[in-house]
């Protein structure tokens, strides 16, 4: 009986002081201390604001936001931890701010409020960067970021370089982009690794070059980017030297000014804004992809190829190519197509415009001069890139002249018949037996005329029927099916092209035979992919081999499987067999 009473006691004195230690905190003052880690700062360097509460507070308690203009904020994290000691209660919550200092000068951090209480506000110094050479140089990381003009134009891309110095041996990390607002950012090229001796310490520098775009005009500010990694530091006083330890490290650049200027009022209004550093405009002209002649028959098609190139800009900059309004011709113009690539760390995009023309009519065939406006942004001129006007002889087809009349007798000067020479003839007496004679033989001529006829028309229509099966044969869809298979089999990209359009022509009949037009039909997203790809190696700026026949042959084979199941039976025969020749038979 003691031992239980005692046990009860010990429980009952135990729970006691437990709330009592919870209840101890209610009666503490909530405290907020604010401290930073260096001071002076220089302009563009990080440091840390650290807020320190006696109280168990969420991470959403603090929020820096424009409290602490005009410091950059670049993360924030939070910590938490309980003490017991004599079976009193502490809690703390600590919020680590990483900000980065602005431009050289004296700044104030305001006292900041959280749970009801107050820190006190901090003075800082932040001195330039030149003030300060020898402490930059003793930093294991840093960074630095230049532009290659502060001044430009509304859309003209400005090329921002940041290197990343490095002392120590980096574990990981990321850099985290520039940001200026309404502007378009990208990364251009690959980053570039090099060494350099700054002071005697040889640092390994990484290169980084991004695009920057902006989207309206005004004095603005760049905000350079920013490094977050870790890298590897020896442990002081250690006793065993090869021993380190992992450093987390951040560093920015300062922000970089920026002008930019508004579109010229000399630019003008019915043309699409093109700042860049040099175009260029060229037209090519084939026929059944040979160079044109001087003269060309009515109903031969006629392919123009324009192409503009820019250097300066992304393609969706670009102004759309049009064709160009054509007299006594049927103009048809393709979807342009456009790709881009770097070189020579300048961003050139291409856009590739191809018409078809077909003249209708003998005579004179012109092509127009093509005039797309452009900004010169090294010599802030207007200038145009141009092709110049084409002008060909179109010749009528062989067979189809018209027959001159012929030209009047000497007994036809008057033009008007005599009545009373008519009238002659009518009272003539009959004809003699020569005469007779004359007209039997001219009878008889007229009768060769016409067997001769006859025949001739005979064998013209058997070489008709002729040629019609040999183009029926050549047109046919198994026939059209082979050169597909034979041209993807072979990778030949052109080949294949034609093939596909021809048959989507004369089979599928469609109106538009592009190949973008191929893949709208069918709907099948494997068959699109592989017509994009071909495409692109079509008509790209950078010429690069296709090697994807036989995907293209096995997506077009799946396409028309899918095609044939969601027609149904009643319109499978409006589409071709797998492969042509045998049935049941793939390729493969």
């Amino acid at each position: 009986m003691p031992k239980r009473f005692m046990l009860i006691l010990i429980t009952a004195l135990f729970l006691t002081g437990i709330a009592q230690s919870q209840a101890q905190p209610a009666n503490v003052t909530t405290e907020v201390n604010a401290s930073i880690d260096k001071n002076p700062v220089i302009a563009g360097e990080t440091f840390v604001l650290s807020l320190t509460v006696n109280d168990a507070l969420s991470g959403s308690a603090w929020q820096p936001g424009a409290k602490l203009d005009p410091f950059r904020v670049l993360n924030t994290s939070t910590s938490t931890s309980t003490q017991i000691i004599n079976g009193e209660v502490s809690r703390t919550t600590e919020f680590r701010t990483l900000l980065q200092a602005p431009e050289p000068g004296s700044y104030q951090i305001p006292a900041i409020t959280l749970d009801n209480a107050s820190s006190q506000p901090i003075e800082l110094k932040v001195v330039a960067a030149g003030d300060n050479t020898s402490q930059a140089e003793q930093r294991d990381v840093f960074m630095k970021a230049s532009i290659d003009a502060s001044e430009v134009y509304l859309q003209q891309q400005v090329k921002l370089t940041a290197r990343l110095y490095l002392a120590a041996n980096l574990q990981s990390g990321n850099i985290i982009p520039p940001q200026l607002e309404s502007a378009e950012i990208s990364q251009l090229g690959a980053d570039k690794e090099t060494y350099e001796i700054i002071n005697g310490r040889r640092f390994q520098v990484f290169q980084r070059t991004y695009l920057i775009t902006p989207q309206r005009s005004g004095d603005l500010s760049i905000q350079g980017p920013v490094f977050n990694g870790q890298i590897t530091v020896s442990s002081p006083g250690s006793v065993f030297s090869s021993f380190n330890s992992t450093e987390q490290v951040t560093t920015a650049t300062e922000d970089i000014p920026l002008r930019v200027l508004p579109v010229p009022d000399n630019w003008p209004e019915d043309a699409q804004w093109l700042p860049v550093q040099l175009a260029t405009l060229s037209l090519e002209l084939e026929l059944n992809d040979e160079q044109v002649p001087s003269e060309i028959p009515v109903g031969q098609p006629l392919t123009l190829s324009y192409r503009l190139t820019v250097v300066g800009v992304g393609p969706d900059q670009m102004p759309r190519l049009q064709a160009p309004d054509i007299d006594n011709a049927s103009v048809y113009a393709e979807s342009p197509q456009s790709a881009s690539t770097e070189r020579n760390n300048s961003l050139i995009a291409q856009q590739v415009l191809t018409v078809a023309v077909i003249p209708r009519a003998a005579g004179s065939l012109t092509i127009p001069e093509l005039r797309i406006p452009w900004f010169n942004t090294q010599t802030g001129r207007i200038q145009y890139a141009t092709t110049e006007a084409v002008t060909l002889r179109v010749s009528a087809p062989s067979g189809l002249q018209p027959v001159p009349p012929e030209a009047p007798g000497a007994d036809d000067v008057s033009g008007e018949p005599d009545v009373k020479e008519q009238a002659k003839v009518v009272v003539e007496p009959r004809p003699t037996w020569w005469q007779l004679m004359a007209a039997g033989f001219a009878l008889l001529w007229l009768v060769t005329m016409l067997v001769a006829y006859r025949l001739y028309l005979l064998q013209r229509n058997a070489r008709q029927r002729k040629q019609k099966r040999v183009s029926e044969e050549t047109t046919s869809l198994p026939a059209q099916l082979k050169q597909i298979k034979q041209a993807c089999d072979s990778n030949d990209a052109a080949a294949a092209e034609q093939a596909l359009r021809h048959w989507a022509q004369h089979h599928l009949k469609l109106a538009d035979t592009s190949l973008a037009a191929i893949a709208d039909h069918f709907g099948h997203t494997p068959f699109r992919s592989q017509l994009a790809h071909l495409s692109s190696c079509r008509y790209a700026s950078k010429q690069t081999p296709w090697q994807e026949g036989k995907a293209l042959w096995r997506a077009l084979q799946a396409a028309i499987r899918s095609k044939q199941a969601s027609a149904g039976s009643q319109d499978k025969t409006n589409l071709p067999q797998l492969y042509p020749g045998a049935s049941g038979h793939q390729g493969r």
